[in-house]
């Protein structure tokens, strides 16, 4: 692929080719040979409809191996080439974990905020007149849309989970810069989205987090109670049952501490 991509340079699918090539590259774990390729397209090809692809694959390849500075980067060029790409919003988290990283914590909650803000205003956005009952007010016959085919309803779910992790790592962030009442407040706000099943415990062990460093030890109880029933083998089990039982002790729940 990447060689015809080569050969035929000025083809209508030559970027389609150097971008399926680094694809391969890629689940095969050459690492490198897929970064070329995925360069070249960008470079060579800026105006395609493989570039923004690559690119976006560029800050995850990067963020992948650990190279957090160059996911940073590749982002940053992301969002002057392609502001209005629909792939933002995962580029845009994946820049924000990789500045987390970094411990760039108000750069991250500044790139997410937009982000963020979005994600919230389509969760509690009214529904149209049209789409209401009829019995709701409306004068005269109720249109309503067509059903969603079922690849709309797995956009919108893949959508809709992006813009939950955007806000969960949005939360993140302020618990690193020490905002830990923005935190419980950014992540209160998950609960109007359709949240999906693999945050849920990583926003029990932020809420967590945040209660026991505002001294909310009995609010603290609920979510590490909550992660350690579901996890009990968990990477924050061990974290979670040690805070646990601190905040027994502060409220002088001595039996709970035992146990």
């Amino acid at each position: 692929l990447l060689a015809a991509s080569e050969r035929h340079s000025d083809h209508a699918l030559a970027s389609a080719m150097a971008f399926s090539a680094g694809e391969a590259f890629r689940k095969a774990a050459k690492l490198a040979e897929a970064e070329t390729s995925y360069q070249r397209v960008v470079e060579q090809w800026p105006t395609s409809e493989w570039a923004d692809d690559s690119l976006q694959s560029l800050v995850q390849l990067t963020w992948e191996s650990g190279q957090f500075d160059r996911a940073c980067e590749f982002g940053e060029q992301f969002a002057e080439q392609f502001p209005e790409s629909d792939l933002n919003p995962i580029v845009c988290q994946t820049v924000a974990r990789a500045m987390i990283k970094l411990g760039r914590y108000s750069d991250a909650s500044e790139l997410l905020a937009p982000h963020v803000a979005g994600a919230l205003d389509a969760s509690v956005r009214p529904a149209t007149p049209a789409a209401q009952d009829s019995s709701g007010g409306t004068d005269g016959p109720v249109e309503t849309d067509p059903p969603a085919s079922s690849n709309d309803l797995t956009a919108r779910d893949e959508l809709a989970s992006i813009e939950a992790a955007n806000v969960y790592y949005s939360a993140v962030a302020a618990l690193g810069s020490e905002r830990y009442q923005d935190a419980l407040d950014v992540l209160e706000t998950i609960k109007s989205l359709n949240s999906p099943r693999e945050l849920v415990d990583g926003i029990r062990v932020a809420r967590a987090s945040a209660f026991m460093k505002l001294e909310r030890y009995d609010e603290a109880i609920e979510p590490l109670d909550q992660y350690l029933v579901s996890q009990p083998d968990g990477p924050d089990a061990a974290k979670c049952l040690t805070q646990l039982a601190i905040a027994c002790a502060q409220l002088h729940r001595w039996a709970d501490v035992e146990r």
